[in-house]
Parts: structure tokens; C-alpha cells; sequence
């Protein structure tokens, strides 16, 4: 089976990539990158390719991670607001004497 792959250039440099999600979403986070990159290499002094494309990678696990761990703080208080949420319902259904039929 033939994986379906797309080219993209990246730092000057054009590579055949697979598809990620979809073409345009590949395209997308090619250009992305490359546009990382260049943000980079306009911040150095020296000249380094394989360097500047490393650190936009990192830069970019960073966000994932950071994305994470919002995503992970989020659920963790979404379920603390549920059960206080359920604990403040069962408190009412006691008060008023609203029993399971």
C-alpha cells in the first residue's frame, strides 16, 4: 500500500512529508513551521538549519505540552464543578424529602 505523501518546502529545502489529517492541513502545518523557522533564523546570529528546524520542533512540543496540560486542568475542574454540582443536588433532594421512585 502506497502511503499518500505531499511535498512541502520547509527552510529552503523541499521534502516529500505524509499526509496529516489532510492535504490542506498538511500544507498548512508546513508553512507553519517554515514560518517558525524564519522567526528563528531572523533572531540569530549564526546560520544553522538543522539548529533553527530542532528548536522550532521544540518550540512546538512546548506548546503541545502546555496545550496538554490546559486541556488535563480543564477536565480536572470540569469533574471537581460535576460532583460538587452532584453533592449540592443530593443535599436539596434530602432537604425537600425528594426520594428515588
Amino acid at each position: 500500500m502506497i502511503e499518500d505523501r505531499a511535498k512541502v518546502r520547509i527552510a529552503g529545502k523541499t521534502i516529500t512529508v505524509p499526509i496529516y489529517y489532510d492535504r490542506r492541513t498538511t500544507l498548512r502545518l508546513a508553512k507553519r513551521l517554515d514560518e517558525r523557522i524564519q522567526e528563528i533564523e531572523k533572531a540569530s546570529e549564526r546560520i544553522d538549519t538543522q539548529a533553527f528546524a530542532l528548536e522550532a520542533a521544540l518550540s512546538f512540543a512546548a506548546e503541545l505540552a502546555a496545550a496538554e496540560q490546559e486541556r488535563e486542568d480543564e477536565t480536572t475542574q470540569a469533574f471537581n464543578d460535576l460532583d460538587r454540582l452532584s453533592k449540592t443536588l443530593d443535599e436539596l433532594l434530602r432537604k425537600y424529602g425528594i426520594h428515588d421512585r
